[in-house]
Protein backbone atom coordinates (compact mmCIF):
# COMPACT_ATOMS: atom_id res chain seq x y z
CA UNK A 1 0.00 0.00 0.00
CA UNK A 2 1.26 3.40 -0.96
CA UNK A 3 0.25 6.98 0.54
CA UNK A 4 0.43 9.84 -0.44
CA UNK A 5 0.63 13.26 2.67
CA UNK A 6 0.10 16.69 1.59
CA UNK A 7 1.54 17.68 5.21
CA UNK A 8 2.24 21.69 5.53
CA UNK A 9 4.12 20.66 8.65
CA UNK A 10 5.63 17.92 8.11
CA UNK A 11 9.63 19.59 8.27
CA UNK A 12 8.12 21.34 11.68
CA UNK A 13 7.32 18.55 13.89
CA UNK A 14 8.66 15.15 14.53
CA UNK A 15 5.35 13.69 15.38
CA UNK A 16 4.91 12.96 11.62
CA UNK A 17 8.35 11.32 10.76
CA UNK A 18 6.63 9.02 14.05
CA UNK A 19 3.66 8.33 12.56
CA UNK A 20 5.20 7.19 9.33
CA UNK A 21 8.08 5.51 10.65
CA UNK A 22 5.73 2.97 11.96
CA UNK A 23 3.55 2.52 9.23
CA UNK A 24 6.60 1.56 7.08
CA UNK A 25 6.32 -1.31 10.36
CA UNK A 26 3.18 -2.21 8.42
CA UNK A 27 4.27 -2.01 4.95
CA UNK A 28 2.75 0.72 3.94
CA UNK A 29 4.79 3.29 1.71
CA UNK A 30 4.47 7.23 2.05
CA UNK A 31 5.52 10.50 0.53
CA UNK A 32 5.28 13.10 1.48
CA UNK A 33 4.22 16.98 -0.71
CA UNK A 34 5.27 20.23 1.61
CA UNK A 35 4.65 23.51 0.21
CA UNK A 36 6.49 25.89 2.75
CA UNK A 37 6.46 29.14 3.52
CA UNK A 38 9.41 31.54 2.25
CA UNK A 39 10.48 32.38 5.95
CA UNK A 40 9.89 29.16 7.47
CA UNK A 41 13.53 28.26 8.00
CA UNK A 42 13.49 28.90 11.95
CA UNK A 43 10.84 26.52 12.78
CA UNK A 44 12.47 23.25 10.81
CA UNK A 45 13.00 20.15 13.56
CA UNK A 46 16.12 18.40 13.98
CA UNK A 47 14.73 16.10 15.54
CA UNK A 48 13.02 13.90 12.75
CA UNK A 49 13.02 10.11 12.33
CA UNK A 50 14.49 8.86 9.19
CA UNK A 51 11.87 7.19 7.16
CA UNK A 52 12.32 6.22 3.66
CA UNK A 53 10.00 8.58 2.45
CA UNK A 54 10.38 10.97 -0.35
CA UNK A 55 9.84 14.44 1.12
CA UNK A 56 8.75 17.02 -1.44
CA UNK A 57 9.32 20.43 -0.16
CA UNK A 58 9.72 24.14 -1.81
CA UNK A 59 9.49 27.44 -0.13
CA UNK A 60 6.87 28.99 -2.38
CA UNK A 61 4.03 30.38 0.12
CA UNK A 62 4.23 34.14 0.97
CA UNK A 63 2.57 36.52 3.30
CA UNK A 64 0.11 37.34 0.89
CA UNK A 65 -1.05 33.75 0.46
CA UNK A 66 -2.23 33.50 3.60
CA UNK A 67 -5.20 35.43 2.91
CA UNK A 68 -5.55 34.42 -0.85
CA UNK A 69 -6.52 31.22 -0.31
CA UNK A 70 -7.48 30.50 -4.31
CA UNK A 71 -4.45 31.73 -4.91
CA UNK A 72 -2.72 30.01 -2.90
CA UNK A 73 -3.84 26.50 -3.82
CA UNK A 74 -3.09 27.24 -7.23
CA UNK A 75 0.43 27.79 -6.21
CA UNK A 76 1.02 24.87 -4.65
CA UNK A 77 -0.90 22.86 -7.47
CA UNK A 78 1.18 24.49 -10.37
CA UNK A 79 4.65 23.50 -8.00
CA UNK A 80 3.11 19.79 -7.69
CA UNK A 81 2.93 19.41 -11.16
CA UNK A 82 6.04 20.83 -12.07
CA UNK A 83 7.63 17.52 -9.72
CA UNK A 84 5.74 15.48 -12.14
CA UNK A 85 4.08 13.48 -8.85
CA UNK A 86 1.97 10.97 -10.88
CA UNK A 87 -1.25 11.07 -8.37
CA UNK A 88 -1.90 7.28 -9.75
CA UNK A 89 0.76 5.53 -8.24
CA UNK A 90 -0.68 6.25 -4.74
CA UNK A 91 -3.65 3.91 -3.20
CA UNK A 92 -4.52 7.25 -1.12
CA UNK A 93 -4.26 10.53 -0.40
CA UNK A 94 -4.17 11.73 3.17
CA UNK A 95 -4.49 15.55 3.83
CA UNK A 96 -2.99 16.14 7.44
CA UNK A 97 -5.07 19.75 7.74
CA UNK A 98 -8.38 20.43 6.37
CA UNK A 99 -7.81 23.96 4.97
CA UNK A 100 -4.05 24.35 4.19
CA UNK A 101 -3.60 20.42 2.82
CA UNK A 102 -7.47 19.26 2.19
CA UNK A 103 -7.67 21.23 -0.99
CA UNK A 104 -5.05 19.55 -2.91
CA UNK A 105 -6.60 15.89 -1.95
CA UNK A 106 -9.98 17.27 -3.00
CA UNK A 107 -8.74 17.71 -7.00
CA UNK A 108 -6.10 15.06 -6.81
CA UNK A 109 -9.02 12.38 -8.04
CA UNK A 110 -7.64 10.12 -5.39
CA UNK A 111 -9.55 8.45 -2.60
CA UNK A 112 -8.31 10.34 0.71
CA UNK A 113 -8.79 10.88 4.14
CA UNK A 114 -8.58 14.30 5.98
CA UNK A 115 -7.13 14.98 9.29
CA UNK A 116 -8.48 18.22 11.54
CA UNK A 117 -6.78 19.94 13.32
CA UNK A 118 -6.15 22.78 16.01
CA UNK A 119 -5.83 25.53 13.00
CA UNK A 120 -8.35 24.09 11.41
CA UNK A 121 -10.84 24.66 14.41
CA UNK A 122 -9.95 28.04 16.26
CA UNK A 123 -8.27 29.15 13.01
CA UNK A 124 -10.22 28.84 9.86
CA UNK A 125 -13.31 28.17 10.84
CA UNK A 126 -13.38 31.46 13.39
CA UNK A 127 -11.37 34.14 10.80
CA UNK A 128 -12.18 32.34 7.23
CA UNK A 129 -16.03 31.82 7.41
CA UNK A 130 -16.04 32.38 3.29
CA UNK A 131 -14.04 29.39 2.98
CA UNK A 132 -17.23 27.09 4.73
CA UNK A 133 -18.60 25.98 1.26
CA UNK A 134 -14.70 24.64 0.25
CA UNK A 135 -14.56 22.98 3.41
CA UNK A 136 -17.83 21.42 3.51
CA UNK A 137 -16.77 20.05 -0.09
CA UNK A 138 -14.00 18.37 1.01
CA UNK A 139 -15.28 17.00 3.94
CA UNK A 140 -17.91 15.66 1.89
CA UNK A 141 -15.88 13.98 -0.84
CA UNK A 142 -12.98 12.74 1.79
CA UNK A 143 -13.56 8.54 2.62
CA UNK A 144 -12.74 9.25 6.05
CA UNK A 145 -12.23 12.32 8.79
CA UNK A 146 -9.71 11.76 11.60
CA UNK A 147 -10.29 14.48 14.83
CA UNK A 148 -7.30 14.17 17.32
CA UNK A 149 -9.78 14.33 20.24
CA UNK A 150 -13.53 13.78 20.81
CA UNK A 151 -13.66 17.31 21.94
CA UNK A 152 -12.69 18.45 18.62
CA UNK A 153 -14.62 16.35 16.64
CA UNK A 154 -17.87 17.94 18.43
CA UNK A 155 -16.97 21.80 18.47
CA UNK A 156 -15.82 21.60 14.82
CA UNK A 157 -19.05 19.49 13.46
CA UNK A 158 -21.12 21.42 14.91
CA UNK A 159 -19.46 25.12 13.98
CA UNK A 160 -19.27 23.61 10.44
CA UNK A 161 -22.97 21.63 9.70
CA UNK A 162 -25.91 23.40 11.19
CA UNK A 163 -28.09 20.85 9.94
CA UNK A 164 -28.34 17.83 12.13
CA UNK A 165 -28.94 14.97 9.21
CA UNK A 166 -26.05 16.40 7.54
CA UNK A 167 -23.66 16.22 10.06
CA UNK A 168 -25.02 12.91 11.34
CA UNK A 169 -23.48 11.74 8.13
CA UNK A 170 -20.27 13.12 8.28
CA UNK A 171 -20.18 11.83 11.80
CA UNK A 172 -20.48 8.62 10.74
CA UNK A 173 -16.92 8.79 8.51
CA UNK A 174 -15.12 10.30 11.20
CA UNK A 175 -12.99 8.92 13.62
CA UNK A 176 -11.03 9.88 16.63
CA UNK A 177 -7.26 9.45 16.46
CA UNK A 178 -4.75 11.35 18.66
CA UNK A 179 -1.28 11.31 18.40
CA UNK A 180 0.93 8.76 19.50
CA UNK A 181 3.89 9.70 22.61
CA UNK A 182 7.38 8.09 22.21
CA UNK A 183 8.53 4.81 22.85
CA UNK A 184 10.77 6.41 25.70
CA UNK A 185 7.21 7.66 28.10
CA UNK A 186 5.84 4.01 27.53
CA UNK A 187 9.27 2.11 28.28
CA UNK A 188 9.71 4.37 31.20
CA UNK A 189 6.03 4.29 32.78
CA UNK A 190 5.82 4.51 37.04
CA UNK A 191 3.28 3.33 38.43
CA UNK A 192 4.79 4.14 41.58
CA UNK A 193 1.92 5.71 43.99
CA UNK A 194 3.15 9.27 45.35
CA UNK A 195 2.33 10.63 49.04
CA UNK A 196 1.20 14.16 49.44
CA UNK A 197 3.04 15.64 52.70
CA UNK A 198 3.96 19.14 53.56
CA UNK A 199 3.97 20.90 49.72
CA UNK A 200 2.18 20.07 46.46
CA UNK A 201 4.60 20.44 43.19
CA UNK A 202 2.40 20.96 40.54
CA UNK A 203 4.04 20.58 37.06
CA UNK A 204 3.74 22.07 33.56
CA UNK A 205 5.48 21.62 30.87
CA UNK A 206 4.62 23.56 27.23
CA UNK A 207 6.01 26.25 25.82
CA UNK A 208 5.96 29.44 27.83
CA UNK A 209 3.14 32.11 26.37
CA UNK A 210 -0.14 33.63 26.70
CA UNK A 211 -2.09 30.71 24.74
CA UNK A 212 -0.68 28.53 27.47
CA UNK A 213 -2.55 30.03 30.70
CA UNK A 214 0.02 29.49 33.03
CA UNK A 215 -1.05 32.64 35.08
CA UNK A 216 -4.00 31.53 35.59
CA UNK A 217 -2.77 28.49 37.35
CA UNK A 218 -0.12 30.99 39.38
CA UNK A 219 -2.72 33.23 40.57
CA UNK A 220 -5.12 30.47 42.15
CA UNK A 221 -2.96 27.07 43.44
CA UNK A 222 -1.29 29.77 45.90
CA UNK A 223 -1.11 30.00 49.90
CA UNK A 224 -3.71 32.01 50.46
CA UNK A 225 -6.29 29.35 48.84
CA UNK A 226 -4.89 25.88 50.39
CA UNK A 227 -3.67 25.52 53.64
CA UNK A 228 -0.30 23.98 52.62
CA UNK A 229 2.23 25.44 50.59
CA UNK A 230 2.09 25.12 46.71
CA UNK A 231 5.48 25.31 44.08
CA UNK A 232 4.53 25.53 40.41
CA UNK A 233 7.30 24.16 38.70
CA UNK A 234 7.57 25.66 35.17
CA UNK A 235 9.23 23.66 32.28
CA UNK A 236 9.67 25.01 28.29
CA UNK A 237 11.22 26.81 25.81
CA UNK A 238 10.49 31.13 26.52
CA UNK A 239 8.11 32.28 23.21
CA UNK A 240 6.83 35.59 24.83
CA UNK A 241 9.24 37.35 27.08
CA UNK A 242 6.69 39.80 27.42
CA UNK A 243 4.85 36.94 29.00
CA UNK A 244 7.42 35.77 30.79
CA UNK A 245 8.34 38.82 32.61
CA UNK A 246 4.70 38.49 33.86
CA UNK A 247 4.51 35.36 35.30
CA UNK A 248 7.94 35.91 37.67
CA UNK A 249 6.12 38.20 39.59
CA UNK A 250 4.71 34.99 40.91
CA UNK A 251 6.50 33.77 44.15
CA UNK A 252 5.18 30.34 43.43
CA UNK A 253 6.54 29.60 40.52
CA UNK A 254 9.41 27.79 39.32
CA UNK A 255 11.08 28.62 36.42
CA UNK A 256 13.31 25.30 35.23
CA UNK A 257 14.30 26.23 31.55
CA UNK A 258 14.20 23.46 28.78
CA UNK A 259 15.06 19.97 29.56
CA UNK A 260 15.58 16.39 28.20
CA UNK A 261 13.70 13.53 28.42
CA UNK A 262 15.54 11.81 30.86
CA UNK A 263 15.57 15.10 32.95
CA UNK A 264 11.63 15.36 32.66
CA UNK A 265 11.76 11.91 33.65
CA UNK A 266 13.34 12.42 36.97
CA UNK A 267 11.81 15.36 37.91
CA UNK A 268 8.32 14.19 37.35
CA UNK A 269 9.16 11.57 40.40
CA UNK A 270 8.78 14.69 42.50
CA UNK A 271 5.91 15.99 41.45
CA UNK A 272 2.05 15.68 42.14
CA UNK A 273 -0.23 17.27 39.57
CA UNK A 274 0.33 17.95 35.84
CA UNK A 275 -1.46 21.43 35.16
CA UNK A 276 -1.99 23.15 31.56
CA UNK A 277 -5.27 24.86 31.41
CA UNK A 278 -4.52 26.05 28.28
CA UNK A 279 -7.16 28.15 26.16
CA UNK A 280 -6.14 26.36 23.07
CA UNK A 281 -4.73 22.79 22.38
CA UNK A 282 -4.67 20.69 19.77
CA UNK A 283 -4.25 17.71 21.86
CA UNK A 284 -1.49 18.08 23.91
CA UNK A 285 0.67 15.43 24.13
CA UNK A 286 2.26 15.94 27.29
CA UNK A 287 -0.90 15.12 29.28
CA UNK A 288 -0.63 11.58 28.16
CA UNK A 289 3.56 11.63 28.98
CA UNK A 290 2.06 13.21 32.59
CA UNK A 291 0.02 9.69 32.88
CA UNK A 292 2.70 7.28 32.40
CA UNK A 293 4.11 8.73 35.49
CA UNK A 294 1.44 8.68 37.50
CA UNK A 295 0.59 12.07 37.56
CA UNK A 296 -3.19 13.30 37.94
CA UNK A 297 -4.24 16.18 35.37
CA UNK A 298 -6.02 19.51 35.26
CA UNK A 299 -6.60 20.01 31.73
CA UNK A 300 -8.66 22.75 29.32
CA UNK A 301 -12.66 22.08 28.94
CA UNK A 302 -13.41 21.42 25.50
CA UNK A 303 -10.38 21.66 24.45
CA UNK A 304 -8.28 18.43 22.70
CA UNK A 305 -7.73 16.27 25.63
CA UNK A 306 -11.02 16.69 27.22
CA UNK A 307 -13.38 13.79 26.66
CA UNK A 308 -10.50 11.57 25.97
CA UNK A 309 -10.96 9.88 29.31
CA UNK A 310 -14.43 10.47 31.74
CA UNK A 311 -14.23 13.35 33.45
CA UNK A 312 -12.70 12.17 37.50
CA UNK A 313 -10.70 9.14 36.03
CA UNK A 314 -7.26 11.27 35.37
CA UNK A 315 -8.21 14.51 36.55
CA UNK A 316 -10.30 17.05 35.89
CA UNK A 317 -11.52 19.53 33.30
CA UNK A 318 -11.53 23.23 34.13
CA UNK A 319 -12.73 26.37 32.20
CA UNK A 320 -9.71 28.53 31.50
CA UNK A 321 -10.72 31.65 32.75
CA UNK A 322 -13.34 29.92 36.05
CA UNK A 323 -11.07 31.56 38.92
CA UNK A 324 -13.38 29.07 41.18
CA UNK A 325 -13.30 25.96 39.05
CA UNK A 326 -10.02 25.58 39.11
CA UNK A 327 -9.62 25.68 43.01
CA UNK A 328 -12.43 23.58 42.89
CA UNK A 329 -10.69 20.53 40.71
CA UNK A 330 -7.80 21.07 42.50
CA UNK A 331 -9.40 20.52 46.06
CA UNK A 332 -10.56 16.96 43.96
CA UNK A 333 -7.42 16.12 43.25
CA UNK A 334 -6.32 16.53 46.19
CA UNK A 335 -9.06 14.77 48.33
CA UNK A 336 -9.07 11.47 45.42
CA UNK A 337 -5.38 11.63 44.74
CA UNK A 338 -4.88 7.76 45.78
CA UNK A 339 -7.65 6.62 44.51
CA UNK A 340 -6.82 8.52 41.27
CA UNK A 341 -3.15 7.47 41.21
CA UNK A 342 -4.84 4.04 41.43
CA UNK A 343 -6.83 4.48 38.69
CA UNK A 344 -4.19 5.90 36.07
CA UNK A 345 -1.40 3.09 37.19
CA UNK A 346 -4.22 0.78 35.55
CA UNK A 347 -4.42 2.12 32.30
CA UNK A 348 -3.27 0.26 29.35
CA UNK A 349 -0.22 2.81 28.36
CA UNK A 350 0.31 0.83 25.37
CA UNK A 351 -3.22 2.49 23.92
CA UNK A 352 -1.02 5.56 23.71
CA UNK A 353 2.30 4.54 20.94
CA UNK A 354 2.56 5.65 18.14
CA UNK A 355 2.22 1.87 17.20
CA UNK A 356 -1.52 1.89 18.24
CA UNK A 357 -2.11 5.02 16.11
CA UNK A 358 -0.18 3.47 13.13
CA UNK A 359 -2.86 0.45 13.26
CA UNK A 360 -5.62 2.68 13.47
CA UNK A 361 -4.66 4.68 10.19
CA UNK A 362 -3.75 1.65 8.72
CA UNK A 363 -7.33 0.18 9.70
CA UNK A 364 -8.59 2.84 7.89
CA UNK A 365 -6.79 3.15 4.60
CA UNK A 366 -7.70 -0.89 4.25
CA UNK A 367 -11.28 0.70 4.87
CA UNK A 368 -11.30 2.74 1.72
CA UNK A 369 -9.20 0.33 -0.17
CA UNK A 370 -11.94 -2.43 0.76
CA UNK A 371 -15.03 -0.16 -0.05
CA UNK A 372 -17.17 -1.96 2.44
CA UNK A 373 -14.56 -3.08 4.90
CA UNK A 374 -16.21 -1.46 8.25
CA UNK A 375 -13.77 0.11 10.82
CA UNK A 376 -14.39 -1.15 14.65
Amino acid sequence: MKILHINSNYLHSPLYSEMLRRLEYFNIYNDVIMPRKKADNKHLNSNLLETNSKIYNSQIINKADRFLYFRKQRKINNWVKSLEVDYTKYDIVHAHTLFSDGYQAYISNRPYVVTIRNTDVNYYLKYFKHLYPVAKNIINKAKKIIFLSESYKEKFLVKLFKNENTRSKVAEKSIVIPNGINDFWINNANNENKVIKDEINVLFIGRIMKNKNIDFIARNLNDENFNKKINIYVIGEVIENEYYEKLKRFHNVVFLGKKSKNELINIMKSMHIFAMVSFHETFGLVYLEALTQNLPLLYTKNEGFDNYFENGRVGYAVNPNNDEELIDKFKKIYKEYNSLQVKISNINKNAFSWESNARNHQKIYINILNKNWKYT
